[in-house]
């Protein structure tokens, strides 16, 4: 099953729809999650408390964000890809972000980017993570029960694509290995218990063609 379809039924099981734009994965895994932690990141700056979930979905938001930046041979796509990708998304964020000087202002200048493009389709990660974000954070405001679906279906969200990126390493079996060897990743453990499960699945590129690492806000 094509990881667009895993995360739309994510999405579906909690009442929400999958937003125009945001389910293409031509950019790889990558772009994923790219996308979904700058969503991400705009919803946990709301000036609230976070519950334990939404504790929980910003840690693990942050960790596969985190491998983006440092172990993208420990994700599905090709090194360079990872790579490249991650330093394009965070040029254009630092471009954007040039004249604010706090998180608050970075916050608001997401949200005014999301209403004045509202309506259109977004072609770039950042744009589209943004428009997921603003979304999201709208879907959250309405009420309590509406705030704890989004951050139940976002915990939900970020287990699935941490479980189907860890079993799918572009580097292969040796990259879990190095890792092991170097005290372990949190993702190659769960690699680890995948593989002695005996799951095995095969790492084809449109598996993932609609997922969207970050750059930290």
């Amino acid at each position: 099953m094509r990881l667009c379809m895993r995360y739309n039924d994510v999405l579906r099981r909690h009442g929400f729809h999958t937003p125009d734009g945001v389910c293409d994965g031509s950019g790889g895994a990558v772009t994923v999650i790219l996308v979904w932690h700058l969503a991400t990141e705009m919803l946990e700056r709301t000036g609230k408390p976070l519950s334990p979930k939404g504790k929980a979905v910003v840690t693990l938001s942050r960790y596969c964000a985190y491998l983006v930046s440092y172990e993208p041979g420990l994700l599905p796509d090709d090194k360079e890809w990872t790579e490249k990708t991650y330093r394009d998304m965070s040029a254009e964020l630092d471009g954007f972000f040039r004249s604010c000087c706090t998180n608050t202002g970075r916050r608001d200048s997401l949200l005014q980017f999301y209403f004045d493009r509202a309506g259109k389709e977004e072609s770039s990660p950042m744009a589209r993570g943004v428009k997921l974000g603003g979304q999201l954070k709208e879907k959250a405001s309405s009420s309590a029960t509406a705030s704890e679906s989004v951050w139940t279906m976002l915990l939900e969200f970020w287990a699935h694509l941490l479980v189907f990126v860890a079993s799918r390493p572009s580097a292969g079996p040796d990259g879990h290995a190095v890792a092991l060897a170097n005290g372990g990743e949190f993702i190659t453990h769960i690699w680890a218990m995948i593989t002695h499960a005996g799951v095995r699945m095969q790492h084809k590129h449109h598996d993932y063609q609609s997922i969207p690492v970050n750059h930290a806000l």
